[in-house]
Parts: structure tokens; C-alpha cells; sequence
């Protein structure tokens, strides 16, 4: 990632070997991590789409 991957681990505050794992499908991603995230990124990484939930379980939020 050529230094990107370090950027994010200082961004998250953790180490660059945690980033390593997370990328490599090592270790599944908790959380905290994905809240994380989306403060860096100041977006959401993971939406719930309205129509696919009525679909699967029948009602609405």
C-alpha cells in the first residue's frame, strides 16, 4: 500500500501489523474498528438498505 497502510494504522491507532491482518483476511474486523473508520473517512462503511431488510424480514425500521 506504500505507506498508506501505516497512515491508517496511525489514524486508527493501532499498529501497522493489525492493519496487515485486517487486509490479509487474518483477523475479522471488530466493531470499534469500523466505527473507526468512519471518522477517518467521515463516512458510513456499512448502510443496511431499507429494501433489501423488507425483503428478508418482512418489515420496515
Amino acid at each position: 500500500m506504500n505507506g498508506k497502510q501505516k497512515e491508517l494504522a496511525d489514524a486508527l491507532a493501532v499498529s501497522e501489523a493489525a492493519i496487515s491482518k485486517l487486509l490479509n483476511g487474518v483477523k475479522n474486523i471488530e466493531t470499534e474498528t469500523i466505527f473507526k473508520l468512519e471518522e477517518v473517512y467521515g463516512e458510513p462503511i456499512i448502510t443496511v438498505v431499507e429494501e433489501v431488510r423488507t425483503k428478508r424480514y418482512g418489515k420496515k425500521k
